[in-house]
């Protein structure tokens, strides 16, 4: 068989079978799903001008009620390089929000925004204890899940969380503290719907 002709049947199949993948990968958001994603997070803190950075992982819960709104929990932890140092340091996010989908069922490739509240910690192993600091803040972002079949969808999301670290604790000692921090994730992963 010619190139020619190898395209040319090659280009009929596509043309045939085209439409059912299209319709077998359509996009559905709703019922339970369970997401797991690697992730790139940076934080800048208040009076710095340079982001800490670092790598992690985040897990999140899902409930889509329809094709618009799905609530999640998730939780994300990094390793982050310091700036001033050659250490690193855990970075922890733990969020409750609500996905808003876009786009209808046809759509392969589903766009979303987000909005949760979230909570955050960062903690530094000073060998003795760790020093922790917690606080929490709203996060904001997007992203697209862009769907396999109807169970499995790769997820891209970027988030940005704001607010105040607000407690400090080192070998059992607590104290208020009020230091601003802005952090970010980048999040490649792969969500699972159940009972499909």
């Amino acid at each position: 068989m010619s190139i020619s002709r190898l395209v040319t049947a090659l280009a009929v199949t596509a043309l045939i079978l085209g439409p059912a993948r299209l319709a077998a990968q359509r996009s559905d958001p709703t019922g339970f799903h369970l997401a797991g994603a690697l992730s790139g997070a940076g934080i800048v803190y208040e009076g710095d001008d340079e982001a800490e950075s670092g790598g992690g992982a985040s897990l999140r819960l899902g409930w889509g009620f329809n094709r618009t709104v799905t609530v999640f929990a998730e939780a994300a932890g990094a390793r982050v390089e310091m700036i001033d140092f050659s250490d690193t340091y855990a970075l922890a996010h733990f969020d409750l929000g609500v996905r808003l989908n876009f786009r209808g069922p046809q759509a392969k490739a589903l766009p979303y925004a987000v909005l949760a509240v979230s909570g955050r910690s960062a903690g530094i192993d000073l060998g003795c204890d760790v020093l922790s600091i917690t606080g929490a803040g709203p996060t904001f972002g997007g992203g697209v899940a862009i769907f396999f079949n109807e169970n499995v969808a790769l997820d891209l999301g970027l988030k940005w969380t704001t607010g105040e670290f607000t407690e400090a604790e080192f070998m059992g000692d607590k104290d208020t503290i009020d230091i601003s921090a802005t952090s970010a994730r980048f999040d490649v992963g792969v969500s699972w719907w159940a009972g499909r």
